[in-house]
């Protein structure tokens, strides 16, 4: 299961806290609306924490993550110190997250960008538990870099948890409002509110910063973090308002993340590689499969034979790849556990994994089918063929679907590249399709 099961979007303006804003919170009653909606979805989850990404915490450096134990907070500085929140930190989360990636450790006090919609939350949720981090104005490039390694940190951690992305879009809507009209607030907001209409947020990448610097917006960085974290697991989303009562943009909505549950062959080559690498110990792959399959499928899988690639990623870059064109094991299942561990210890381009980099990892799992000669080029597809190129005794393979492979041709020279086959060596081309899993 993915550990991320949703993302709440939410903006911060104190004058929508009951405390602060009194009869003039009427003027933004969508967007109370839509909060409590957001809220409401949110604690339908039951997450045992809330990570939250706010632009206002930042400390001048590449993203913050709050130390703090625990904070007592209230908006004393918006002239309510009777607006009050307890709120405890998940230090131990803060702490994999800091020995992990460059997120830099401060103390940090609760700013209204966090405070706001956690005002809202603790109505409905009790003892929160938080991670808070610091999202500031960095390029796109850092962003989404740092995004996509703590997605990897966090889709691996032992707890369910909600994201909160908070922010405020164009600040420039009215010309009596905090920062004047200029016609690149509307252009914004509108570029915003259609991504979320058409569940299309990796467009909020494309948006050019002048337009972002013109519209003053302060949200649009906490929702690309949330979007790159969750890539490829949100199922849908639901935008519950838009509105700018006092001239500037607040919107609200909800986005379910997929249960991604991994299979039973990666979760075997996963701790098949943990086994060995923190104990030396070669795992017993059947017993291990015993607990997550039942008898009659793990009766089949005994008596399996394939050739099988286990590949490892770091960041989502390459750290390892080995495996069997033909099987070389009495079954699938040690094919597959004596293929992880190759690949973590023995793939020369690569160092071997050591202990500390075992929680950064993600591994896919390839099994081969049967091997049949190519006659012609026609009969190729790189998506979904791989290729087996043989001259005399040398040997290269190439799975399919690999990212930046995208012709034959390309796919053959590199299969050949790896094989050490020159130009003017004839050879035999195989195909095969792989299935697989991650």
């Amino acid at each position: 299961m993915s550990p991320v099961i949703g993302v709440s979007y939410l903006p911060h303006p104190p004058i929508i806290v009951p405390e602060v804003g009194k009869e003039k919170a009427e003027d933004a009653s969508q967007t109370i609306e839509g909060v409590r909606r957001v809220v409401r979805c949110t604690a339908e989850k039951k997450p045992e924490t809330i990570v939250v990404l706010t632009p206002h915490a930042q400390q001048n450096c590449v993203f913050s993550i709050a130390s703090n134990q625990q904070w007592h907070a209230d908006l004393s500085r918006f002239g309510c110190p009777e607006a009050k929140l307890f709120l405890k930190n998940n230090t131990d989360l803060v702490d994999k997250i800091t020995s992990r990636i460059g997120l830099s450790r401060l103390e940090m006090d609760l700013d209204h960008g966090a405070f706001v919609p956690l005002y809202y939350m603790s109505k409905e949720m009790e003892d929160l538990k938080i991670v808070l981090i610091g999202v500031g104005p960095y390029p796109l490039d850092t962003i989404t870099s740092i995004a996509s390694s703590l997605g990897n940190l966090l889709n691996q951690y032992n707890e369910n948890m909600v994201l909160l992305a908070s922010g405020d879009l164009s600040h420039r809507l009215k010309s009596d409002g905090p920062y004047g009209l200029h016609p690149s607030g509307a252009i914004f907001d509108e570029m915003v509110v259609n991504a979320f209409k058409s569940n299309r947020l990796d467009r909020l990448k494309k948006i050019n910063g002048m337009t972002r610097e013109e519209a003053a917006e302060c949200g649009l960085n906490p929702f690309i973090v949330a979007n790159e974290i969750t890539k490829n697991h949100i199922e849908n989303i639901q935008l519950f308002s838009y509105e700018a009562p006092f001239g500037v943009g607040y919107l609200t909505a909800f986005a379910n993340c997929k249960t991604v549950s991994k299979h039973p062959y990666v979760k075997l080559a996963a701790e098949s590689i943990k086994q060995y690498v923190e104990n030396r110990k070669m795992l017993d792959s059947t017993k291990y499969l015993s607990f997550l399959m039942d008898e009659k499928a793990l009766k089949k899988e005994r008596e399996r034979r394939a050739g099988t690639f286990v590949s490892i990623y770091k960041n989502n870059i390459l750290r390892g790849c080995i495996g069997t064109i033909m099987p070389s094991y009495e079954n699938l299942p040690l094919e597959i556990s004596q293929n992880a561990i190759a690949a973590a210890t023995e793939d020369p381009r690569f160092l071997p994994i050591e202990v500390e980099e075992l929680e950064d990892i993600t591994i896919k799992v390839d099994v081969l089918g049967e091997m049949e000669s190519v006659q012609k080029m026609s009969d190729l597809d790189p998506k979904i063929y791989g290729v087996m190129v043989v001259s005399s005794h040398k040997k290269g393979v190439l799975l399919p679907d690999l990212e930046g492979v995208e012709k034959v041709e390309q796919q053959l020279d590199i299969a050949k590249k790896k094989a050490g086959i020159s130009k003017e060596e004839t050879m035999k081309i195989y195909r095969f399709k792989v299935t697989r899993f991650n």
